[in-house]
């Protein structure tokens, strides 16, 4: 797959078509170097991956998704705070990507920047909340784990197990919520729908 992705890449460097006679629209130069990249992070070539995303990037900045695999790639290499510092600037890029923004947050602390952490997944949290509450509301384990891992590895094992708690409680919520389901259903003589799916 590598090998044909190169050689439409070739093609379209050289002569600007991948079929002779059809012009190509601008945007297939980026996502063949964005496939190019991720193929070369899947083999561990950290420093070809990162040179078909400055190519990328040269021709379209304003891509986040370009960021988001950038910050993979430096990841993949143990480069912590370049890969959040990628990450930043493509969630910059698209405030309203609440995907970009979750990302991001994840990322700061992985690099143990719990502060900046919690402002950034302020974003989308109720305003007259604070947004730890909010996100325990919403049982965002996601972030109570990546919270509590960043506590745990800074030492602090009372706010670590705090975290974890919150998890173990949300999940013991979902048993509960089953078991409540599925007798309400056949109280209310729903049998045959219920059975069907």
């Amino acid at each position: 797959m590598k090998e044909l992705v190169q050689k439409h890449y070739n093609d379209l460097q050289t002569t600007g078509q991948l079929i002779e006679g059809e012009d190509e629209e601008p945007s297939v130069m980026l996502w063949l170097l964005l496939l190019l990249a991720e193929f070369e992070d899947y083999e561990n070539h950290t420093m070809m991956a990162l040179s078909y995303l400055d190519k990328a990037c040269d021709s379209t900045p304003t891509c986040y998704d370009l960021y988001a695999i950038r910050a993979r790639v430096l990841k993949h290499a143990g480069a912590l705070a370049q890969s959040e510092k990628s990450l930043a600037v493509g969630s910059s890029l698209d405030r309203g990507d609440r995907y970009m923004n979750t990302k991001h947050t994840k990322y700061l602390l992985r690099c143990n920047k719990i502060d900046e952490a919690d402002n950034e997944v302020s974003y989308w949290t109720k305003k007259d909340t604070p947004s730890r509450i909010d996100l325990a509301n919403m049982q965002a384990c996601w972030y109570e784990i990546e919270c509590g891992n960043s506590y745990w590895r800074q030492g602090d094992v009372v706010h670590a197990n705090k975290l974890y708690h919150e998890v173990i409680d949300h999940f013991n919520q979902y048993v509960l919520d089953q078991f409540d389901f599925h007798p309400y259903v056949l109280r209310k003589a729903n049998i045959t729908p219920y059975l069907n799916v």
